[in-house]
């Protein structure tokens, strides 16, 4: 998937890549490509992992998409891990049960994780802007990233991709805004959902509207909340082909967005496909929540309420997360300032 066409850009040399800013890490997998933009020494920059379609790697996904002057304009770190060699030597991300290696067992999530975490270990990150963007099967992993590690993860964005079919399988606990752009005409990932041939063991996957469906309902977005508008994201389609729908009055401030682009199919032109800058634009627009600051918000959700006040009751006499003025155990004067701030908000 997503071959055709990717050959000739790199044949004619559409990658320009300024050596001394890219550099490489060493991993379990041998080394990844990691971009820093110039004069970014002593400050904290956001990072961005761009993950491959099936059959491709992180070269080709930067020659079709061109991310590296929008990384240096935006000053991000830009970093391009490859998936596994697996059926007939084409690499894949095991991300869901449809998209792209359910029977290898590889565990491509905590590979991840590890990177990010190597990542922060040796790039001056900031913990607030950690985002992920894939491309068919990456967007498929990019999802799944965000259902796993919604602690570190802050946005996602995928094209021409989805998540699982099964909500269950996400246990998504914390706040992730999500971004999920598939074209209409596409007819490998179908907007409409499907199976993919010709891969081994793989499951039917969701339509485009079932993964947009299945992030609302976890992150409780109101349908009443949704904003809708027009783009025009690609050139060679008339007008501005790309319905917008932003659904934004969902749990600690977090977006789902869908962009339905109008006629296309599974593999655009890039050249006249405005998708990077918008993409970056969109993932940088949406850092992780600022950590609340309330007294009393015992559960840290932000707000002081029923929940807090069970919470401390249930603690009582302990020394744990119930003791809020940190005096060595949960007594009256616990309770005195939860009651205080009770029906209090921050964040």
């Amino acid at each position: 998937m997503a071959r055709c066409g990717i050959i000739l850009c790199l044949l004619f040399g559409v990658v320009s890549r300024t050596e001394a800013q890219w550099q490489s890490i060493g991993t379990d997998r041998g080394s990844v490509d990691v971009y820093v933009p110039e004069n970014s020494s002593g400050k904290q920059l956001p990072l961005a992992i761009g993950l491959h379609a099936y059959s491709n790697s992180g070269f080709i996904l930067e020659s079709t998409m061109q991310m590296q002057s929008v990384a240096e304009d935006r000053q991000v770190i830009l970093c391009y891990p490859n998936g596994t060699l697996g059926f007939l030597f084409l690499r894949f991300w095991n991300a869901t049960f449809a998209c792209c290696g359910p029977t290898t067992g590889v565990d491509d999530s905590g590979y991840l994780r590890a990177l990010i975490e190597q990542l922060q270990a040796t790039f001056e990150i900031d913990p607030r802007h950690i985002h992920l963007f894939g491309y068919s099967n990456g967007g498929f992993m990019a999802n799944r990233m965000a259902c796993d590690h919604s602690d570190v993860v802050a946005s996602v964005a995928s094209f021409a991709g989805g998540s699982w079919l099964d909500p269950a399988n996400c246990p998504a606990e914390d706040p992730v805004s999500v971004l999920l752009v598939h074209g209409t005409e596409d007819a490998v990932i179908q907007y409409n959902g499907g199976t993919l041939p010709l891969i081994p063991g793989v499951g039917p996957y969701p339509s485009h509207e079932q993964s947009v469906e299945h992030w609302k309902s976890l992150h409780s977005c109101e349908d009443e909340s949704v904003f809708e508008s027009t783009i025009d994201l690609h050139e060679s389609l008339a007008g501005e082909e790309t319905v917008v729908r932003q659904y934004g009055d969902c749990r600690s401030g977090v977006t789902v967005e869908s962009w339905s682009v109008q006629g296309l199919g599974h593999l655009p032109v890039w050249s006249n496909f405005n998708l990077s800058g918008a993409l970056m634009d969109w993932l940088l627009a949406h850092p992780k929540p600022a950590p609340c600051d309330c007294r009393g918000d015992v559960n840290t959700d932000c707000e002081v309420n029923f929940e807090d006040l069970t919470i401390l009751l249930s603690g009582w006499s302990g020394n744990g997360q119930a003791d809020v003025n940190q005096d060595g155990i949960c007594d009256f004067e616990d309770l005195l300032i939860v009651l205080s701030a009770f029906g209090s908000s921050c964040g």
